[in-house]
């Protein structure tokens, strides 16, 4: 993600959060928390965390055509 600035701008919690959030998404039903759990734990708001988990998603999807 910061090969592709992916950074730039944002704030570093909502970043993190919603990396966590994705990544657990991709490795299964494993993951015990929820999104307000995660978000809650990095004391982000609501649409910070959304909108970076959004587009971190659309991130991961487009990495996983290209391959």
């Amino acid at each position: 993600l910061s090969e592709h600035g992916m950074f730039g701008g944002y704030k570093p919690q909502a970043t993190v959060a919603a990396v966590l959030s994705v990544a657990a998404e991709e490795i299964g039903p494993h993951w015990s928390f929820t999104n307000t759990d995660v978000r809650t734990a990095a004391n982000v708001s609501p649409p910070s965390f959304y909108h970076n988990q959004r587009r971190i998603w659309l991130f991961v999807q487009v990495s996983k055509m290209s391959k």
